[in-house]
């Protein structure tokens, strides 16, 4: 009897947190390794590819430190607010004073990601695989709100002149602080 009580709960818990859990998870995150060699030296290409599989915009950026224990509140200050050298991110929106700003990874890097689509961090990186280390990166300095949480703090109006407008990037892994 215990034996199939555990083989039941065995069955149902890891069903249960799929189910739930799942439900909330407004994107998913497919992460693939391709390694090739250019004469002896090894490179890997470690693309992180962003799904947005919900019907709601979502934004992006990467922050400069760990931020994965954050609120939402705290995360959209941190990097909006935050006076970074004379000004902060969103002095510089609400000044409207440059529509042509080529972004700043960690400063002025927002990208928008609309329903049904991906974005693509594509990290080249020179020796052994780091797949772990790159994903740990994603998962403490990623940062991804629902545009309407964000429009809550700057217009997203205003925003539209700085989203970063390509559907991947590529990364040298000494970018990853």
């Amino acid at each position: 009897m215990i034996r199939r009580v555990l083989f039941i709960l065995g069955i149902i818990v890891p069903l249960f947190h799929l189910c739930v859990l799942g439900q909330d998870e407004s994107y998913r995150t497919d992460i693939k390794n391709v390694e090739y060699f250019v004469d002896s030296t090894k490179f890997s290409v470690v693309s992180v590819n962003f799904i947005n599989s919900k019907n709601d915009d979502l934004i992006l950026w990467l922050d400069n430190c760990d931020v994965s224990d954050l609120s939402a509140e705290q995360k959209i200050r941190h990097y909006f607010f935050t006076v970074k050298g004379d000004l902060s991110f969103a002095h510089i929106i609400f000044d409207n004073v440059s529509y042509d700003l080529t972004p700043i990874l960690y400063t002025s890097f927002v990208i928008r990601v609309k329903p049904k689509e991906t974005f693509s961090f594509n990290i080249i990186v020179k020796s052994n695989n780091k797949k772990e280390r790159i994903e740990m990166f994603f998962k403490e300095r990623l940062v991804c709100l629902k545009g309407d949480i964000l429009n809550n703090y700057i217009n997203l109006s205003m925003l539209e002149n700085y989203f970063f407008r390509e559907s991947s990037i590529v990364l040298l892994d000494e970018f990853l602080k």
